[in-house]
């Protein structure tokens, strides 16, 4: 892979590559692209546009596969037009994770027209599509994403867009994101996936994307399945969300647990003003 470390208000672009990362440990992280450089705001930039990351973990048990990773502080981060697909992981494992794409830099961001597609994770570590995990952020940009047809192969956590909890006075906008086929293969213990999930107090604008054909199969005992389209576990100042679609959302097997399906679910926080509007869920 590409491990980036050094330049404190550097600027840099990690552009068009085509990358194969594969792991021969059980325990340890691998990372397709690692980027720490610009890790002090002044007036720099991180570029991470136009790479395609496959490759594969076929011996991890506890350790982690991620695809781009950046933890720098810049200015303006960019991580646009990516692709991480089609990674081997191993036919079984136990708490081995896989992250897609994720961000912790405290900058203005923009991911945008990214897609994680055709991943496969056994046991019970959790999958993460795309995610921002920054607390303090002016602005983010969500546009454009897929995250398409990956499985879950054992009970656990699906979290496929997550925005973590970007602070007030930060404007987040959520728009034409695509999530798609996605699935965990469930059993005698909880499921959750989470198509759009965000826990922060910003500004948020949630528009126009796509949510379908997300399913936990297989839920056998008492077990409890809980899918929920967009998710919302903060308290915002202004919260928008319209013109999305969201559709066949399905739990199946032999549970008698109370699952839970829900196409758009809202924290009551205290001060908080929502609009919701022209959405179509089925």
């Amino acid at each position: 892979g590409i491990t980036a470390s050094s330049g404190t208000s550097a600027n840099i672009n990690i552009n068009n590559n085509t990358i194969s990362v594969t792991g021969g440990g059980t325990t340890q992280a691998v990372t397709g692209i690692d980027n720490a450089i610009g890790s002090t705001a002044a007036s720099n930039t991180v570029n991470i546009n136009n790479n395609i990351i496959t490759g594969g973990y076929p011996t991890m048990t506890t350790g982690s596969w991620r695809g781009i990773n950046n933890g720098a502080n810049p200015t303006t981060i960019n991580v646009n037009n990516n692709s991480v697909q089609d990674v081997a992981l191993p036919a079984s494992t136990t708490t081995g994770t896989f992250t897609g794409i994720s961000n912790s830099g405290l900058s203005t961001l923009n991911m945008n027209f990214n897609t994680v597609k055709n991943i496969t994770l056994p046991g019970t570590g959790a999958f993460t599509g795309i995610s921002n995990s920054a607390g303090i952020i002016t602005t983010l940009n969500i546009r454009g994403n897929n995250i398409l047809n990956n499985t879950k192969t054992s009970t656990g956590t699906m979290n496929l867009l997550s925005v973590g909890a970007p602070a007030t006075p930060a404007t987040v906008t959520i728009s034409n994101d695509t999530i798609t086929g996605n699935k965990i293969n469930g059993g005698a213990a909880a499921c959750t996936i989470n198509c759009i999930l965000q826990t922060g107090t910003s500004f948020y604008s949630v528009n126009n994307c796509l949510i379908s054909n997300n399913f936990i199969n297989s839920m056998s005992g008492t077990a409890v399945a809980t899918i929920n389209g967009y998710s919302n576990q903060g308290a915002n100042q202004v919260e928008s969300i319209y013109n999305n679609t969201i559709s066949n959302l399905f739990v199946s097997g032999t549970s008698s647990g109370q699952h839970l399906i829900r196409g758009i679910t809202n924290n009551t926080g205290a001060g908080s003003t929502r609009n919701v509007y022209g959405n179509t869920i089925f």
